[in-house]
């Protein structure tokens, strides 16, 4: 949402690459779909370019790293390099995991934004924003029970809860108008159920993230 508010802010074309897109498993592929999509943004012309989950490209040049991840984080960088000597591209990244980023490749962008973790108050909006149906009082109680997740974390919550519970209605022959939501206990379980799915590395992660003060992070190249 972040990127696209920029996009709108600069009246720019905004393109979103899914990384599912670019990643190959075959040789030389991935690296070649990275270079051609620079290639179309700049013959679109002025644009916003939008890589979320960037570490995955661009993660910490360890010992482990896989080769074919290497490459891609070096064309990557060379054509952020590219972007600096006058293209016409802004590259605007994100990522839940910062500090598995690449030093080079967080030097290559000019600004760097960090998203705070949301507090209970937070946490219910984000909750009304997929929750419609939901009042006042029921949103709260979600937000004070979600303690520690992220904004992604509350949208995949939801979707669960409104999964499990048409099936439910469904395999039960209950009626169920067009019109008709979950109450807030299908809301209440699925965010029980999220918490108690998180791996010991994941609950880790999490606290690591509120204690940083944050769960993100977005980066911006002035490339326009």
């Amino acid at each position: 949402m972040a990127a696209r508010l920029a996009a709108e802010a600069a009246e720019l074309p905004l393109v979103a690459a899914p990384l599912e897109a670019l990643i190959s498993k075959w040789y030389g592929e991935g690296e070649q779909k990275l270079a051609t999509l620079f290639a179309r943004c700049e013959q679109l012309g002025p644009c916003v370019l939008f890589l979320d989950e960037i570490d995955a490209l661009g993660g910490t040049r360890a010992k482990e790293m896989h080769e074919a991840s290497r490459r891609m984080l070096s064309t990557l960088l060379r054509h952020m390099d590219g972007l600096d000597a006058g293209q016409h591209v802004a590259l605007i990244g994100a990522t839940n995991r910062p500090r598995d980023l690449d030093p080079a490749l967080i030097s290559r962008f000019d600004v760097r934004v960090s998203f705070p973790a949301p507090d209970a108050a937070g946490r219910a909006s984000i909750f009304a924003r997929y929750a419609r149906q939901l009042d006042a009082n029921a949103l709260s109680q979600l937000g004070d029970r979600a303690t520690g997740l992220s904004g992604r974390d509350i949208l995949n919550v939801c979707k669960s809860a409104e999964r499990k519970w048409v099936c439910s209605r469904l395999r039960a022959g209950a009626p169920m108008g067009p019109d008709e939501l979950p109450p807030l206990e299908p809301y209440q379980e699925a965010v029980t159920r999220y918490l108690e799915g998180m791996t010991v590395q994941e609950a880790g992660e999490q606290e690591q993230r509120r204690g940083s003060g944050g769960t993100g992070m977005m980066m911006a190249s002035e490339g326009v």
